[in-house]
């Protein structure tokens, strides 16, 4: 019987009969199924990988490093917004805040887990090694001091949680952005710190000082 130049699957050939002709797709079908075996099942977020240097022979395996998956995509609404129940299986959480507007000019502050214990502790203040504790990552001022202006949608902040599911260590947070302050000036805002508390960050909660949300979009990253 022929078969195909590239992985020989069995083909009918030019003397078959015509009344055979279903047997032979069977035959070039299974083929075909057999081959490709390997590019069924898996799981979500697993990826396809290259098991021998034999055609077709492939795995599907979980990324172990240098991935990036979307976790949620949340909109900023109402005096607060919390983000729960975030998948704890990465390394890093990368954090897209942008577009935020108001009710009114305030301050902006994230509180991981909903705490305000002074849980952040700032260390790129006035003296590097002993910065102010915080109750949240502020992103327009490490000492609550500088208001958002409330209808200028022109901001965004990148803010990354680094071992964020560790329940044995404090979190390192890096965060960079940029807004319109409440005089209408743009503003640059960087702050490095870290999370005091060794239980897992398991959600963000988004608070305004005064006022509500009238839009805003968040965007979570697991990095593994």
């Amino acid at each position: 019987m022929p078969t195909t130049s590239n992985f020989g699957w069995t083909t009918p050939a030019d003397t078959d009969l015509v009344k055979d002709g279903a047997a032979a797709i069977r035959t070039l079908g299974n083929g075909i199924d057999t081959s490709f075996l390997d590019l069924k099942g898996g799981t979500t977020g697993q990826i396809l990988s290259k098991a021998t240097n034999t055609d077709l022979d492939f795995s599907w395996v979980t990324s172990t490093s240098g991935g990036m998956s979307l976790l949620s995509t949340t909109t900023l609404s109402g005096a607060s917004t919390t983000i729960s129940s975030i998948d704890q299986t990465y390394t890093n959480l990368n954090v897209f805040v942008y577009g935020i507007t108001l009710s009114a000019d305030a301050t902006i502050r994230i509180e991981p887990n909903s705490q305000t214990a002074s849980v952040f502790q700032v260390v790129n203040y006035a003296n590097i090694t002993d910065g102010p504790a915080a109750s949240g990552l502020y992103l327009t001022s490490n000492t609550n001091t500088v208001e958002l202006e409330s209808t200028d949608s022109n901001n965004a902040w990148s803010i990354v949680f680094s071992n964020y599911a560790s329940t044995a260590s404090q979190k390192p947070i890096a965060a960079v952005g940029g807004y319109v302050n409440e005089q209408g000036s743009t503003g640059g805002f960087t702050s490095f710190g870290y999370f005091k508390d060794a239980t897992a960050i398991s959600s963000l909660k988004f608070t305004t000082s005064t006022g509500t949300f009238s839009g805003g979009t968040v965007l979570i990253y697991g990095v593994k």
